[in-house]
């Protein structure tokens, strides 16, 4: 057995956790795999970014949640720091979980050649920038918030530079107090449009929501999507939607407001130690067990809520 199998198998002895039920509890309506920015490359580590540890604590993620019965797991973008190249290395690792793995964007996942950025979807294997994946009660909605950005398109495209003027829009109009940054984006209008159309479906179906993005919008952050106010008051129209999953800020963070739980989850590729979390969703509850440094969470589905962690 050679060392990398040896890490492998301390790593799940030392880190996986187990969800803890009582006797009476039924059993969780799915469970799901949650991963935030791997952001994988082959150089040395920048301060607690250690980019080469990345790709060895994503196949340990994939292990792990190999070992337990979960219906999909997903990414939650900057699966790359930078490099084309750098996919080639990440996409085999993720081809080994049992159940289908999907995909969010994120900024640095279009970290490549020009004339390459186009291609990312496809490179993922994502059915499109942003779409929707409904399973037993639930509905899951995968956020673009690189929609209007600086760094997803091509520099002459009208697509960037429409982006541009939004950003100085955006910029124009922001209060005082709150930072845009040129590596965050903005949810554009058509997709706006669809995700309205998405969340009246779901209301009417009766589903429970819950949204993945690779940006915050919830608490204030400048890590936050330029129109992150626009986003949550459209959320908050809905009763049904309960949660927004993202990563980005990679120290994690947490908020709730008007009956949503915004959750930030902690970056893989900060530190040694690895981070990532099985999401199983209830009736009542979203339970969220963190391995590494991501901690666990229980998230009750009601209108007012008062998080658990430990």
């Amino acid at each position: 057995m050679n060392n990398s199998h040896i890490i492998t198998l301390l790593f799940l002895a030392l880190t996986a956790v187990s969800c803890s039920h009582t006797a009476n509890e039924p059993p969780a309506e799915l469970s799901i795999g949650i991963i935030a920015d791997c952001q994988y490359h082959h150089r040395e580590h920048k301060r607690e970014r250690y980019y080469n540890l990345s790709a060895t604590k994503l196949e340990q993620a994939v292990h792990a949640l190999n070992e337990h019965s979960i219906d999909w797991s997903i990414h939650l973008g900057d699966f790359i720091d930078k490099d084309y190249q750098s996919y080639q290395t990440l996409l085999p690792i993720w081809q080994m979980l049992k159940a289908p793995g999907y995909h969010v964007l994120g900024n640095h996942d279009f970290s490549v050649a020009e004339e390459l950025k186009l291609t990312i979807p496809d490179v993922l294997n994502m059915p499109a920038r942003y779409y929707d994946v409904s399973k037993n009660n639930w509905r899951f909605v995968i956020i673009d918030g690189n929609d209007l950005s600086l760094y997803a398109y091509p520099k002459q495209s009208e697509k960037h530079l429409a982006s541009k003027r939004a950003f100085q829009a955006y910029q124009e109009k922001s209060p005082a107090d709150k930072e845009l940054h040129s590596y965050n984006g903005a949810i554009g209008n058509q997709q706006m449009h669809w995700l309205k159309g998405v969340l009246n479906n779901a209301q009417k179906e009766e589903q429970q929501v819950v949204l993945f993005s690779h940006f915050p919008v919830f608490p204030i952050n400048g890590n936050n999507l330029w129109n992150d106010t626009a986003v949550i008051e459209l959320l908050e129209q809905y009763s049904n939607v309960f949660a927004w999953f993202n990563g980005h800020n990679h120290k994690g963070n947490y908020g709730f407001k008007n009956g949503i739980h915004y959750v930030t989850f902690k970056a893989m590729v900060n530190t040694t130690e690895n981070a990532f979390s099985i999401a199983s969703f209830y009736s009542d509850k979203i339970e969220i067990t963190g391995f590494g440094r991501q901690q666990s969470m229980i998230l009750p589905l009601k209108k007012q809520a008062s998080i658990s962690t430990n």
